[in-house]
């Protein structure tokens, strides 16, 4: 009978004792019949393990020795028959077998035919498979022959079952139209006869997953008959669905899809390397979280190879797995694969001779003949078939299916053929790793190829815009509209998608696009629009779905109209609230279910930040009352009433409190409120806005963090990277991120502990650059010069109290100081300002206020008039002065500064050598005194303050002989601190007197020296003993010493601490790793003869090892001790 054969071992669950021959089970029985069958005696030294037997034997009449090596497992791997002759070459018995209870597939079959077959020292092995063995003990009679015709039409497969029930063949067998087998018949090896007895029947089936889910026919009812159509319920295969228009639900079409172009230029490479066998890959993974187009993007993937270039090369076929009910689901899609691209001339049926695709069982799908003539025809064309599971998760969430699965891909992988198979996956789906399922999936990504979706970036998101401004009603869009899409969206194709369908939507119902305005793009808003106007019957129907689809079942169309009705079921469909493929139903995505079970969308967590201060954002929100409505012109009056502000300014804070979900703002109406039953409180503010921020991705990042602190620059590299589609300045970035650590601040969050402090609004300095033309310098010029001076040359910038709130205020205005904390710190242009003469100074200060507009201005109007008064400049140039200044007396002395500016500059311009260019009644010296009394107060208590400390300090050095003090020791702790991150600001004389303390300025080079001195005293303890990164007996020593070599290799290692390293021999090539590696790699060879590591979890650390020494090989980056090393293991390039 020349069908696939395979053996298998049935041994009673409830015996735990260890298998032993005395015992006469079935796995030994089998054995034994073999060797007498060739008049060999065991010896009683015998190796059983589970699945194995290890065993030397005696021949009856000669002295020949027979070493027998006998696997019954589903698989037999190159590393089985490699071991195997590694073992007789060390044992050199005269003969040797290898006993297989299943048939070798590629990979094993190919080092059978080059390793063994054709080696004359390895003549003397016989493998026995599974055919082999059952006809030797057929002649043996040790089983009996069977009547093929009790057989039906078409067989697929043989089992010889030996169990502790008895022994028994299984015939799987094909009685439909379909590919994959439908039923099986089970016979006696003992006699032949049928069986029919039902609780040996299940026993079986319980113990093969091939016959699980099989019909059984007792061979005593077979009848002869043509196939027939399955009689069986029959599970859809249906491809991924596609847009019809750009704003359908559904994942778009090749036709609209945008983007993406790098990863789709990763696809088409590898399947070119497929067709030209340059890469082993043959499995392929596609993650990505919920929303982010996983499945758009496979559609594109088919379109690319569907495309004139690509169609006599590629053929891609994608399914949507939320199908998929039975075992059969995979034969089923790889058959309608195979079919489909037999009908578009793909495969050329004239050129296989097979004209019907059959395939062995559910498990075996490629080893049949019509399965393997399309193979090999696919080899000799340099075609490609690409067959892709979409929505994989909800395979593996259900036990019956990821095994055939499993089995497929482990398969595809084996036969190195031109078939590639992908899958795509939601990173929010985790398996239990105490589950069977997940061992599996390990085993699945590990043999995969991986490619991973991130958020769309900017010029994507413009492309999802530019085809809503593409439509007749819409056209170009205004730039404010488009920036809000790109920020609301934040990343997610979905959300974008969604929100340009809701604006087309809109502007068809008759809205104009100036009336559209943010609380329509509230994602939440969208879908309670979208559930408005059902009845009753259709939101529990919605339900229903969504609570099936969440537990991974779905509602399929056979559950109509038991559990839903057909006419509701329209009805949402026609709504676009679900979406029906092949007989399944859902919600039209994740996120709109979660939102129908929960009420809540889930946590967007791309990219989120914020412009406003808390403080000015809490001051409006705490203007509202419970329950009330309001428009925005009664909001601006209410706020106006006890600050001036204008209108701008307020609707963008009303904005960033519809944003933290803090207002409401109604869409037709325009009327803004708070939630009901909440009072404008700072309690109820900080606990929404603390909970919105918490779901921020720059959050996750900060808390994900390695460093100790984190600063604004490093906050606006966060916000940078998260939300690379926005068109954002670099300064813009840094204001953000101050204005995100001041929330934190604000809100009391934990993250403020990693956090350095800037403040917000005008206590910035960004804020101050943002709106340096709408402000005038409070402090008069000398006196801004002088106090300055002084604070500079006593190292005081530090302390808040040596500057007046405007002098710091105009400082900042001018870019010479920045916040930092609590405290300043100069800026590059202040930092200009150390130590150089009060000329050059003062003159410094005047080119950096002479930027200012409005000084420019007073500029050119006293160039023409110097005689002008503060009134006449107040009252004839309005625009100088803006609404905020209304009365006489205000004007005048906001003039008079102006003038003293302009009077400062116009002198600075002839080295101050003449005294006043404006007459100097303009000018109100009488301010002057006032101003130098309370800056010199505020400068003579800060130099106290510090001296204080100084002393303090001393005499803490001279009882404990050190000054490492951290912030958590108290003032003088925090004061030591201060010091350190505000060297840049005290004088020399400040530093002198404290470098006489031995005062640590940098705490982590200290460190960086204990680990240095660590590392030396290991050297000399342990010269020959490597160190890994995770060493469990100096752990910190191993991650110091990888922290080492990844600064060196991304070169942020100071160059200090390299010429430091570097002289102990440090090991920056990773020896030490590279030994270790070695004698694993050593240690498996001597035990199993080759190097071929299974795919285990616990090897694929040590066969990337192997993959880098081969590329390193290749490329002569490896020293010669080392590859002589490598040979002798046989590892080469």
């Amino acid at each position: 009978m020349n069908i696939k054969s395979e053996i298998q071992i049935i041994l009673d669950n409830s015996d735990t004792n260890e298998l032993s021959w005395a015992k006469g089970n079935a796995f030994e029985r089998m054995v034994r019949w073999i060797l007498e069958s060739r008049d060999y005696v065991a010896t009683p030294n015998v190796n059983i393990t589970n699945g194995e037997i290890d065993l030397w034997c005696n021949h009856k009449f000669d002295n020949e020795t027979l070493f027998v090596e006998c696997k019954a497992k589903s698989k037999i791997s190159v590393t089985d028959l490699q071991t195997f002759g590694f073992k007789v070459s060390r044992k050199k018995p005269d003969k040797a077998y290898f006993i297989h209870t299943t048939e070798l597939e590629h990979d094993a079959a190919g080092i059978k035919k080059e390793e063994f077959d054709k080696h004359s020292d390895l003549k003397h092995i016989t493998f026995y498979d599974p055919s082999t063995i059952i006809s030797l003990l057929v002649s043996q009679k040790k089983i009996h022959t069977i009547d093929e015709t009790l057989l039906p039409n078409e067989v697929t497969k043989r089992f010889l079952i030996f169990s502790y029930i008895g022994d028994y063949y299984a015939f799987i067998a094909n009685t439909t139209t379909l590919a994959s087998p439908n039923e099986f018949c089970l016979l006696s090896a003992k006699d032949g006869t049928p069986v029919s007895d039902n609780k040996t029947v299940q026993i079986i089936k319980d113990r093969i997953p091939e016959l699980k889910k099989l019909e059984f026919k007792s061979p005593e009812n077979q009848v002869k008959s043509p196939k027939r159509l399955n009689e069986t319920k029959t599970e859809t295969v249906v491809e991924i669905p596609e847009s019809d228009t750009w704003h359908d639900f559904k994942p778009a079409s090749d036709k609209h899809f945008i983007g993406r172009k790098k990863i789709r230029y990763d696809f088409l490479h590898f399947f070119k390397d497929v067709a030209a066998n340059k890469t082993k890959n043959r499995i392929f993974y596609l993650a990505a979280r919920s929303g982010m187009g996983k499945s758009s993007l496979i559609n594109a993937i088919k379109g690319t190879c569907s495309n004139k270039q690509h169609k006599k090369k590629f053929f891609a076929f994608a399914v949507d797995s939320i199908n998929a009910e039975t075992q059969r689901f995979v034969g089923l899609a790889f058959e309608k694969m195979l079919m489909k691209a037999l009908q578009n001339g793909f495969i050329e049926s004239s050129k296989v001779k097979s004209k019907k695709i059959s395939f062995i069982s559910d498990y075996d799908l490629l080893s049949s003949n019509s399965v393997q003539e399309i193979l090999k025809y696919l080899k000799v064309n340099d075609k490609v078939l690409i067959l892709i599971f979409d929505q994989f998760e909800d395979v593996f969430r259900r036990e019956h299916l990821y095994k055939p699965f499993h089995e497929f891909l482990l398969h595809v992988n084996d036969a190195q053929s031109n078939i590639i198979l992908g899958f795509s996956w939601k990173k929010e789906i985790t398996l239990s790793p105490d589950s069977e399922s997940h061992k599996f999936w390990l085993q699945a990504k590990n043999l995969s190829k991986p490619f991973e979706l991130d958020g769309f970036n900017n010029e994507e998101l413009n492309l999802i815009i530019g085809q809503l401004e593409k439509e007749p009603k819409v056209g170009k869009l205004p730039k404010g509209l488009k920036d809000m899409l790109t920020e609301y969206s934040e990343g997610y194709p979905w959300l974008i998608k969604k929100l340009c369908t809701h604006i087309f939507n809109e502007i068809y119902k008759g809205r104009k696009i100036s009336e559209l305005s943010k609380s329509n793009l509230n994602v939440p808003e969208l879908f309670k629009q979208d559930v408005e106007g059902l009845n009753n019957d259709e939101l529990k129907t919605l339900n229903t779905i969504a609570d099936f689809a969440d537990k991974g079942r779905f509602i399929h169309e056979s559950d109509i109209p038991e559990i839903v009705a057909s006419e509701i079921i329209l009805s949402l469909l026609q709504k676009r609230l679900i979406v029906k493929s092949g007989a399944i139903y859902k919600p039209y995505w994740d996120v709109f279910r979660e939102f129908i079970l929960t009420g809540n969308v889930p946590a967007l967590t791309i990219n989120f930040f914020l412009r406003q201060s808390p403080e000015a954002c809490l001051s409006v929100y705490q203007i509202f009352k419970s329950e009330e409505k309001y428009t925005l012109d009664e909001l601006h009056g209410l706020y106006s009433k006890k600050k001036t502000i204008k209108k701008g300014h307020f609707e963008n804070i009303l904005i960033e409190l519809r944003k933290l979900d803090l207002v409401i703002k109604e869409d037709d109406s325009g009327y803004y409120f708070i939630q009901e039953k909440i009072q404008p409180s700072l309690s109820h503010f900080t606990r929404i806005a603390r909970q919105r921020i918490l779901n921020s991705k720059t959050i996750q990042e900060i808390d994900n963090s390695l460093e100790v602190m984190l600063d604004s620059n490093d906050i606006a590299r966060i916000l940078k990277k998260n939300f690379s589609f926005a068109s954002v300045s670099d300064e813009s970035w840094i204001s953000y991120a101050k204005t995100f650590i001041l929330w934190v601040y604000f809100l009391d969050m934990e993250q403020k502990n990693k956090l350095i402090k800037h403040d917000r609004g005008r206590g910035s300095n960004k804020d101050f650059f943002s709106i340096k033309d709408e402000l005038i310098l409070q402090t008069y010029p000398e006196k801004l010069c002088t106090s300055f001076k002084l604070i500079l040359d006593k190292g005081l910038l530090q302390y808040r109290t040596a500057l007046t709130s405007s002098l710091s205020r105009d400082l900042r205005v001018l870019g010479i100081i920045e916040k930092k904390g609590d405290s300043f710190q100069l800026t590059i242009e202040g930092e200009s300002l150390k130590e150089i003469p009060e000329l050059e100074f003062k003159k410094a200060i005047s080119r950096s206020a002479q930027k200012l507009e409005k000084i420019q201005t007073t500029i050119n109007v006293i160039r023409v008039n110097t005689n002008i008064t503060a009134y006449q400049l107040y009252k004839k140039n309005p625009e100088l002065f803006g609404q905020g200044i209304k009365s006489k007396s205000s004007g005048q002395v906001y003039a008079s500064k102006l003038i003293s500016w302009a009077d400062f500059i116009l002198r600075a311009e002839s080295n101050f050598t003449v005294q006043n260019i404006i007459s100097s009644k303009t000018i109100k010296k009488e301010i002057y005194k006032k101003v130098e009394g309370l800056l010199r107060s505020n400068i003579q208590k800060s130099i106290e303050a510090w001296e204080t400390q100084y002393r303090n300090l001393q005499e803490y050095f001279t009882k404990y002989k050190h000054t490492n003090l951290k912030a958590r020791d108290g003032s003088l702790g925090t004061w030591v601190v201060a010091q350190r991150q505000y060297k840049s600001t005290l004088s020399k004389e400040q530093i002198e007197r404290l470098d006489k303390l031995n005062f640590i300025w940098d705490p982590r080079e200290l460190q960086w020296e204990k680990m240095f001195l660590e590392w030396k005293v290991y050297q000399q303890k342990y010269p020959d003993r490597p160190i890994l990164t995770q060493d469990l007996d100096f752990p910190k020593l191993g991650r110091w010493i990888d922290k080492q070599r990844k600064q060196k290799r991304q070169n942020t290692l100071p160059k200090h601490r390299f010429i430091k390293l570097d002289a102990t021999n440090f090991p920056w090539d990773t020896i030490i790793h590279w030994k270790d590696s070695y004698k694993k790699l050593k240690k498996f060879y001597d035990d199993n003869g080759h190097i071929n590591l299974p795919f285990l979890p616990e090897y694929s650390q040590l066969r990337s090892w192997i993959t880098t020494q081969r590329f390193r090989i290749k490329n002569n980056k490896l020293a010669e001790n080392k590859i002589r090393q490598l040979e002798k293991i046989g590892l080469s390039k």
